[in-house]
């Protein structure tokens, strides 16, 4: 019996051992897994915020393009009014306009096509990152719509056919026409400016709206980042703590087990004499007041029976 003990106090300290060093595995993969997920976590973010960062740099300069177009379709506009009560006077005037509509207005449209377009592959890159991240748990969030850009680039399309016909229009009228502008002429010119001016309109609110959407998305992607980084911490801090209470407990079994093991030990040898040094002790001491008492008891009785004869031995002489 006391050597199945032995083996059971021995499996269990193996055991114990062995779930130390598996604890003491644990700790260190789990800081390993923390350091390994947010190398992830930072070079996907890094790719998502880079995207984003093309993506407003070429949203706001859109935004400027469509702004410095309109600018100039409103003072064309202007002026051909301007110049609509007197066309003959003023044909240098018309001139002039011609010119600046083909140098400035005309390549504003191919700019803004020029820009939107790694706009939208960036815009692309980030709604397949996010749709991957999206898989994780407790992740959800939506990337900027590429739609909102294929709207804007189907209007860029109309815009450009617009600003072609007004070209053409003045540039018959009043070059090739050698300034022979009507005044329905002038009314053609007119309406197709406020056309190009309400089209470069909706394409710049489309643009505001698609950088409120991107700045908003960056706001959020920070933000998660951020969260996913403080998960990552907690989670092997609260892992660290727990596998540290674990070996704490495997110790304290060990050395119990251990102090068991030493006294299952030694216990043995001593326990074999202690019957047969205790067995004689009470008879010696039960025998040793008796015999005290005994010869105590039998001077005194002794000494008393003398004096008691003597007395009637005396009176029967007299």
């Amino acid at each position: 019996m006391s050597t199945l003990k032995k083996i059971g106090r021995a499996l269990i300290i193996l055991i114990a051992v062995l779930v130390i060093v598996l604890s003491a595995a644990g700790i260190y993969g789990a800081w390993y897994a923390n350091r390994t997920l947010t190398d992830v976590t930072l070079k996907v973010f890094t790719v998502v915020d880079t995207g984003v960062t093309i993506a407003q740099t070429g949203v706001t300069r859109v935004d400027s393009l469509v702004q410095d177009g309109r600018t100039e379709v409103q003072q064309a506009e202007q002026t051909i009014e301007n110049v609509g009560a007197n066309l003959q006077e003023n044909s240098p005037v018309l001139t002039a306009l011609n010119n600046r509509l083909e140098t400035r207005l005309a390549p504003t449209v191919g700019k803004i096509q020029e820009t939107l377009a790694p706009v939208r592959e960036s815009l692309a890159t980030v709604a397949n990152v996010v749709e991957i991240a999206n898989s994780i748990p407790f992740v959800e969030t939506k990337a900027p719509r590429i739609a909102r850009l294929d709207e804007i680039f189907n209007q860029l399309g109309q815009l450009a056919a617009d600003i072609k016909q007004l070209n053409d229009t003045l540039r018959a009228s009043v070059v090739e026409g050698k300034n022979q502008l009507t005044q329905e002429a002038v009314t053609t010119l007119t309406d197709i400016t406020t056309r190009v001016d309400t089209g470069l309109g909706a394409v710049q609110t489309e643009t505001q709206a698609a950088l409120v959407e991107i700045q908003a998305f960056q706001e959020e992607t920070q933000a998660l980042k951020s969260r996913l980084l403080l998960y990552y911490n907690l989670t092997a801090l609260a892992l660290t703590l727990f596998l540290l209470w674990v070996i704490y407990s495997q110790i304290v079994l060990i050395r119990y087990q251990w102090a068991k093991f030493g006294k299952q030990g030694t216990a043995k040898p001593a326990t074999a004499p202690e019957p047969v040094a205790v067995g004689p002790a009470p008879v010696v001491a039960a025998q040793e007041p008796t015999t005290d008492a005994a010869v105590q008891d039998t001077p005194v009785v002794a000494a008393q029976e003398p004096v008691t004869d003597a007395v009637p031995q005396d009176a029967p002489s007299n």
